[in-house]
């Protein structure tokens, strides 16, 4: 009876010990598979980084293209601009150079004009004048004459025109002048004239030449 009872009771221990043992290895399983779930959320963890400094280079590639962009895109406008400045400076040039010259052929043109209207005015003549001594008679007068011998008028010539303080003018055709063999004598008068310059043969005709006692040829 007695064995019976410790054979009961070592089966019972027996089995207390297989159920602790189970329990046991039961937890060990369970303590795996957490670990290996949270060794593999470890290393999920590990990729996202990665992906994150992918995606942070891909964004500074993108944004760096963009800026060249920007900068390439300046530059073309800041050429653009600079040749738009040239363009404009070039035409202020040239309106310029054009308003010069037409400037310089109004005034050109004018100076043509004048001198034309000068020598309407003129016509074909020579001025000469004369300033005459004190003791001479006021009135004054030149003959003028060619070498050849033909002459404006007969001895002693036309009267001067009196232009005051003691100078006289008169107006010859250019046919008269110096050069063409002109020659002028100035007197105060008369068939008899006291007083004559030069005091011989006359003196070449010089257009606009002012004569007096002290001219020499």
């Amino acid at each position: 009876m007695m064995n019976r009872k410790k054979i009961l009771t070592i089966m019972l221990t027996l089995a207390i010990a297989a159920s602790g043992a189970a329990m046991m290895t039961g937890c060990a399983a369970s303590v795996a598979i957490h670990g290996a779930t949270a060794g593999g959320s470890s290393d999920t963890g590990t990729e996202t980084p990665a992906n994150t400094e992918t995606d942070e280079t891909s964004t500074d590639e993108g944004t760096g293209e963009e800026s060249s962009e920007a900068e390439e895109s300046s530059e073309a406008d800041e050429e653009s601009s600079e040749a738009e400045e040239e363009s404009s400076e070039a035409e202020e040039s040239s309106e310029t150079e054009e308003s010069s010259e037409a400037e310089e052929s109004s005034e050109a043109e004018g100076s043509s004009e004048e001198e034309e209207s000068k020598s309407e005015e003129n016509g074909d003549e020579l001025t000469i004048k004369f300033k005459k001594p004190e003791n001479w008679d006021d009135t004054v007068k030149a003959y003028v004459y060619l070498s050849n011998a033909e002459k404006i008028a007969d001895w002693p010539g036309e009267e001067m025109t009196d232009e005051g303080d003691g100078t006289y003018s008169y107006k010859v055709p250019k046919m008269y002048d110096g050069s063409q063999g002109g020659m002028v004598v100035f007197n105060d008068g008369g068939q008899n004239a006291r007083n004559q310059l030069p005091k011989s043969n006359g003196f070449k005709i010089k257009d606009g030449q002012l004569y007096d006692e002290d001219y020499k040829d």
